[in-house]
Order: C-alpha cells, then structure tokens, then sequence
C-alpha cells in the first residue's frame, strides 16, 4: 500500500478555493485558504507534508487573523528558519487578491527559536471515588495556547492549560460511565474533543467554551474503548472501537454516523489509529491480546485495515502474537503504510509493513518489562514510535531508521499507562499518564519534565491529548509601532513599553532609506518623504535590531533569530 505522490500522505486531493493540491504542498492554500480550514486538516498532515505544516502553525497565533498579505510574509519566513528557502520562494511567490506583491523576499534565517526547549511538566489527578482511574491522554496541535486533554474513570474529561500546567475551567461532564478514550481536533470551526465512554456513547466537547457539541452520538451496544479523528474530504470525522466488536465512522460536522458499522472483529476491539493515504483515511484496528479469532476467550487478535472513506477492509487482517496489548499506531513510511503494535513481557514492540504482500512482525526491543502504551509522531520530518512502559520509562526510536533518539525519559514510579505527543514551536513534546493519576509532559532532547506536575486526578490517568486553543498566545502580547495606525498582527493597541526601536539607514537599489523596528514589526520607509517603501514585515518575536547591508539587503533580529531579506524589485 503506496501513497501517490500526486495526493500525499497529509489530507484529500481535493481543491479548495484557494487553489489545488493537496494542503500542505499548496503554498496559494496555505496563504489565502480559510485559517480554519487550514487547521481543520493539520492534524491528518502525514510525513510528506509534516514541514509544511509545522511552518503553517509556528506562528499561526500571529497570522490566524492578520490577512493573507502578512500570513504570507510570516510563513515564508518561517520556512525559511526551518530551512526550506525552496519553500520560502514559494510562498512568497503567492498573489494575494488586493494587495500589492511582497517588496522584500527572505533569503535565511536562523531556527533557533523553534528549537529552544520548551520546559514544563504536568501531572494532574480526577479526584473522585475510590478505584477509579485516569484512563487516556491524547495529543493534537491546532491552535494557540497548546492544552492537555484527559479523562478517566471519574467520568470527567479535564482540560490543562500546556503553558501554565493549571487545570481550565470545570471538569466536563455529562457521559455516566468511565470515558476510556479521547482525541482531538477541528470540527464547526473549533477546537473539540471526542471521547468514547463505558456508557456506549461518543461525545463532542468545544474546547474554548467546556461545552458539550450537539447529542450525544449513539449507535454502539458496548463500551466505546477507542477513538481517532481523521478528514474525509474537508469533513472531520472520528473513527470508534468498541466492546460490541464493531467500528463506526462518524461525521463531527453533522453529528451523524457514515454508512453501516465496519465489521469484521470477533472481539472487542482495543485500538484504532487512522491516517490519510492517497487522498483516502484509514483506519487500523486491533483487538485485545492475540489469541486465534473465534476463540473461547473473545480475543480477536488481528490487526485490520480499513478504508474510512468507502467502509471496505483492505487485504486481509494481521495476525497479532499471543503477547501483544493491543496498543496501535501506523504512520507512513517512504510511502508505505507501517504499524506498530506493544509487544509483550521482553519489552519489544512490533512494526508491520502493511504495503508488503505477507506483513511479518519485526521486533523492536528497549524496554526492560512490557510495553504498555505507545504512539507515533514526529521529530522533525522523521516520524518516531515513543514508548511507555512497565519499567516506568518512556523510549523514542527512529520508525525509519529503528535508531534510538536522545536519551530515555525516566521519572515515573510506576507504569506508564498512557503516552501522547505534541509538536510545539518545531520541538516534540511526549504527555504521559500513569496509575497514580499524574501526566506529566516532557521534551524529548532534555530527560527533566517540563514545570510542575498538574494536579486534579487522584487515580490513574489513562488517556491524555494536548492540543492548541484559540485566546491566548503562546509568546508575551506583541505591540507594533507607536499609534497602531497601521500596525500589523500583534499589535494589541498598547501605546506603553513597545520594545526595540532599533534603526538602521542605508541604499537600496540606488535608493537612500530608513529602517525602524518596534515591537515585532519592522517598517521601511522614504527618509525624504517618510512614505513607506512596501507593507511592514512582521516577526514571530521582538525585533532587536536592523542593518542595512552594503549590497542592499535588510538584516534583522528577532528573538534569538537572525534573517535576511533581499528586495523583491
């Protein structure tokens, strides 16, 4: 199973009204597509496209709702930090309806600001009755500042602020049996999450307001034990394992279930994990253990292949060993649909190449007892399988290269119950969750967690996801120049302390000017005149200083970044 290179591995083929093309390798889309749109499909964003995406959201809570002409300007230089000039060509190639082409081009930048490390650790406790757990966390970035969902067996869903590690607002609350299962993504335009509980439900909570979205979505005769979002078309959708040994597809725009259950399981099914492969989602299946179908016990164990899209199992299901859990991912692989399944007491994991015409397991050892959760992102553009164990640490291995990265996390007491990951300002963050109710968040490249634990949950925490929300910035406010007639994005209208002031006079092309920083915007004008000479440039940080070089080109700094601009005409 290959991924076509006309559609990729990251959402649909189809076309939006800002153009063609898959999202993330349409720079015309990134530009002047709908920012809710856009973000509507981050999340389905696969190996191909993940450096496209990344630039998209680094500083998605400057140009969300700043224009297309200033979006423009920022991704490009955002992709020129994490080294793609290529694509920074691109986008700043983009026309943009009603305003004038770009009057100066990056041609580098320095990333160092994407990768500084972002230290914070979280731990948080559902307090209720005795014997209940946190049962899930879960991991998606989508908007700004970046949140941790989980919940439990206490029937509540918590939301945790990932910059502050406090918990936000009141527990959500309405499902009557313990919630097993979370995930999350864009759905109506916000940032929701899904859930699927022990009461056979699946609900929808809207993470900016703590509310629960439309009925409850109804339809399994079991417990709801997992859940994956995905995109059919521009639509998102969930995808849900359950007890009652069925999976449904469902639309999260119109609240309704996609064509008949997909059958096929014996048992109750453990895990789903979805991606998009030419233009189509897919979903893979696992059920508990790996006993033979049919068997006296229940077990299912086999892995299945679906396609979301039409309802159909692709090829034939994967035999799981005796000893594996349950736990599943798939991610794609130089174009090729792998996953990776939790192993059993020797502390291996197993990877499948689901494109091969016989799938055989291949073992991937590091931990000293049983795997116990797992999951996939992606560090930088190579996606990485991370771990969590009995043993109480958390491993990260190279999917492609099978090469461990950095060093292993260890911190926990106990077993690692649950792990998620989130990609933050270009650095990859893991969440995990434990029997004695913590999550705790750390940065792969640093062994230390990150801040505090975030309190709440007194039992285990059992599923966990952060994800990103619109209101508040994940930097400090940015204010533009003085007056703010003309500022641009980050600019909040305070006429206080604006920062930098830097200038810098200079010729280009043959033409004396001034260049004057504040804030994060830089602006070039006239001297004799005063006119500005082309739209302000704006930074994802305060600006420190300006230079005009000797040929003619602006050199900025910004944060702990350097970039260099050159004029367009």
């Amino acid at each position: 199973m290959t991924a076509d290179a006309s559609a990729g591995s990251g959402g649909s083929a189809e076309t939006g009204s800002a153009g063609a093309g898959a999202p993330w390798t349409d720079p015309e889309r990134l530009v002047n597509g709908d920012p809710e749109e856009v973000w509507g499909l981050l999340h389905s964003a696969g190996e191909q496209q993940a450096p496209a995406a990344r630039v998209y959201r680094a500083s998605a809570h400057l140009h969300r709702d700043a224009g297309p002409a200033v979006r423009r300007q920022l991704l490009a230089l955002d992709a020129a930090r994490y080294g793609d000039r290529e694509l920074a060509a691109r986008i700043t190639a983009v026309p943009v309806p009603d305003a004038a082409a770009p009057a100066w081009g990056v041609q580098w930048a320095t990333g160092t600001g994407l990768d500084s490390r972002y230290r914070h650790t979280m731990t948080g406790r559902h307090t209720t009755r005795s014997g209940d757990r946190l049962h899930a966390v879960a991991s998606a970035v989508m908007m700004v500042p970046a949140v941790v969902v989980s919940c439990g067996s206490d029937r509540a869903v918590r939301i945790w602020d990932l910059t502050t590690g406090h918990q936000t607002g009141e527990p959500l609350t309405g499902h009557t049996g313990a919630v097993n299962a979370v995930a999350t993504t864009v759905a109506r335009g916000w940032p929701v999450a899904v859930t699927g509980s022990a009461d056979t439900t699946v609900r929808m909570w809207d993470l900016t307001t703590g509310r629960q979205v439309g009925e409850s979505l109804t339809g399994h005769t079991g417990a709801v034990n997992a859940v994956a979002t995905t995109v059919i078309g521009n639509r998102p959708v969930a995808v849900t394992g359950s007890d009652d040994t069925t999976v449904r597809v469902w639309d999260l725009t119109t609240g309704q279930q996609i064509g008949q259950p997909l059958t096929g399981h014996t048992g109750p099914i453990a895990a789903v994990a979805t991606v998009v492969l030419d233009g189509h989602a897919i979903a893979v299946t696992s059920g508990y253990g790996g006993r033979s179908e049919g068997d006296d016990a229940g077990h299912d164990g086999a892995l299945r292949v679906w396609d979301a899209t039409t309802g159909e199992q692709v090829g034939e299901p994967v035999p799981l060993p005796d000893d594996c859990g349950g736990a599943v991912a798939v991610a794609l692989v130089d174009g090729y649909l792998v996953a990776v399944a939790a192993g059993g007491e020797d502390g291996s994991v197993r990877v499948w190449n689901l494109g091969a015409d016989e799938p055989v397991a291949e073992l991937m050892a590091g931990h000293s007892g049983a795997v116990t959760a797992l999951t996939i992102g992606h560090a930088g553009s190579r996606p990485v399988v991370v771990t969590g164990g009995e043993d109480g640490t958390v491993r990260v291995v190279d999917l492609a290269t099978r090469m461990p990265v950095g060093v292993p996390v260890v911190g926990r007491t106990g077993p690692v119950e649950t792990v998620d990951t989130a990609e933050l300002d270009g650095r990859l963050l893991i969440v995990t969750g434990g029997a004695d109710g913590a999550m705790e968040v750390w940065d792969v490249t640093e062994a230390p967690p990150v801040g505090e634990p975030l309190e709440g949950h007194a039992h285990e925490v059992n599923t966990v996801t952060p994800a990103l929300l619109d209101g508040r910035p994940l930097y400090q406010p940015l204010t533009g120049h003085p007056g703010g007639d003309d500022g641009g994005a980050g600019n909040d209208g305070d006429d206080g302390d604006d920062g930098g002031g830097a200038v810098a006079t200079g010729m280009v092309n043959d033409r004396p000017v001034v260049a004057t920083a504040s804030g994060n915007e830089v602006r070039i004008r006239n001297p004799a005149t005063g006119e500005p000479i082309g739209s302000e440039l704006v930074f994802p940080a305060m600006v420190s200083a300006v230079a005009i070089t000797p040929d003619g080109r602006l050199r900025v700094e910004f944060g702990c970044d350097t970039a260099l601009f050159a004029p367009c005409r």
